[in-house]
């Protein structure tokens, strides 16, 4: 079965399940083969780029990672495709345009996390890979020094949560494991969502067991926050949920609103709002919406992004 790389454009003023929502545009991209986006972001040009992998045009049994820019109407301007040579599995998850116009690419060059930069064409300046206790870098941000933080997923799939701070040359200047409570007795912690906070600190956050008892022989996953100062040293953690529920909860995507707060949607169908300093202000459940993003609007409220299960 083929798998389609598929962008979708949509533009509304407020957030609600309503019929005016105006796709402004729907392209499919790729080749015969299996073919799927992990991130878009729009640029400053107003177009977009798009991360992701192919194996429609490279030899087969080979996944490469597979990068796209489109101008404002989602028309190809350019791709690239990027490999490690002999290596079967690329995979990559995040990209982010840098302040001097080129990208910032992050995910997995099997079995080590990468960082690739390119200039504003998508060539290729300079590629690193990452040896160590991390498999996968999931997300990235550019920091006002021009280097970068990664999200890091460890070696295996769980039981740690990486912050990873490089220069502009991709060069580690430190690394950060907040696995305080994972890794003893089948305790999980995993990352999915990482941002900038405004005093130049990070926020992530994802889901754990670790404060989880255990419920027939199993141990359930909370919504699990972390927010850390400049040097990714930890200034609070949150855990959100009942931990006696057998839910899985997970954070897909973190903001800091307008009050210094922050907004996080996440898995099963949720936003849920919290002050600077993690406490609780309110969570709204959207079902059957899983979302996938968010972004405050400039009237103070909230628009969503994320999927709706059809009955039909």
């Amino acid at each position: 079965m083929r798998k389609c790389l598929v962008l979708i454009v949509i533009f509304q003023s407020f957030f609600c399940f309503c019929a005016d929502a105006q796709i402004t545009f729907q392209k499919t991209y790729g080749g015969p083969n299996w073919d799927e986006f992990a991130m878009s972001r729009q640029t400053s040009d107003g177009g977009f780029i798009a991360i992701g992998n192919t194996t429609s045009f490279i030899p087969v049994g080979k996944i490469f990672i597979y990068l796209i820019k489109t101008d404002v109407n989602g028309d190809t301007l350019w791709t690239r495709t990027f490999s490690s040579g002999t290596l079967c599995c690329q995979y990559g998850f995040d990209v982010k345009q840098t302040f001097d116009g080129g990208y910032i690419l992050s995910g997995e060059i099997y079995p080590n996390p990468f960082l690739i930069k390119t200039d504003a064409s998508g060539n290729p300046v300079w590629c690193k890979s990452y040896t160590g206790s991390i498999s996968t870098f999931s997300m990235v941000e550019q920091t006002a020094d021009s280097g970068y933080i990664l999200l890091g997923v460890p070696q295996g799939g769980g039981w740690a949560i990486y912050l990873v701070k490089t220069n502009a040359a991709g060069d580690t200047t430190w690394t950060r494991n907040y696995a305080g409570y994972g890794g003893i007795g089948g305790l999980d912690s995993r990352g999915a969502c990482l941002t900038k906070t405004f005093d130049g600190g990070y926020i992530f956050g994802g889901n754990t067991d670790a404060f989880s008892p255990n419920i027939n022989n199993s141990y359930y996953h909370h919504l699990y926050i972390v927010r850390t100062d400049i040097n990714g040293d930890t200034l609070w953690t949150k855990v959100y949920g009942d931990i006696n529920s057998t839910g899985q909860e997970n954070a897909r995507y973190i903001i800091q609103t307008s009050d210094s707060g922050f907004m996080i949607a996440g898995d099963p169908n949720f936003l849920l709002k919290i002050n600077s300093n993690g406490d609780y202000v309110w969570a709204k459940k959207y079902y059957p919406t899983s979302f996938n993003m968010i972004q405050q609007t400039r009237d103070g409220g909230f628009v969503g992004v994320g999927t709706v299960n059809s009955p039909t």
